[in-house]
């Protein structure tokens, strides 16, 4: 009669672990380029979701409403988008009171976003209808580190889009 055996043998155990050492160096890269998109896809929802929360508001409450990236204190409008987003009441984009300040959205520290409609516009405006001033805006997002970022849409008449073409980060 033989014994019964209680284990797995040392070659067992070392070709287990080669196997799954293997698998997990070719599932880096697929992991990298999913994080890659999953940041992309959080700072694209972040600020889509912010802008048709302001456009929501401006025609719900039948005023103005500006959307900004502000300061630490949160007083005034910023040129660049990088700090924490501001949905403001009103057209006082270049002191804000904290009065008027409807919703305070951070800033996501893993991504860059530059607005490309007129230079000297700090703040995206929505009329009471929800249109937004002007001719179509573009935010590019670009998640730190990312080679290709995404292009969201604003059209003067408030409504967003994702546009189909990745743009370059670098």
């Amino acid at each position: 009669m033989q014994p019964v055996s209680q284990g797995f043998t040392l070659l067992e155990v070392l070709v287990v672990a080669a196997l799954v050492s293997v698998l997990t160096l070719l599932s880096l890269p697929g992991f990298s380029a999913f994080s890659e998109r999953n940041a992309r896809t959080a700072a694209i929802n972040h600020l889509y979701s912010t802008l048709a929360f302001a456009r929501q508001l401006a025609i719900s409450e039948q005023t103005s409403v500006s959307v900004c990236a502000t300061n630490q204190s949160r007083n005034v409008c910023l040129n660049g988008w990088h700090g924490d987003i501001l949905v403001i009441m009103g057209d006082q984009h270049r002191s804000v009171e904290q009065d008027d300040i409807v919703r305070i959205v951070p800033a996501l520290p893993s991504t860059r976003i530059r607005y490309t409609r007129e230079a000297h516009r700090k703040a995206v405006k929505f009329n009471p209808l929800g249109f937004s001033k002007g001719y179509n805006g573009r935010f590019h997002i670009c998640p730190t580190g990312a080679e290709t970022g995404s292009t969201l849409v604003l059209s003067q008449y408030g409504r967003l889009r994702l546009d189909d073409q990745a743009h370059d980060c670098l």
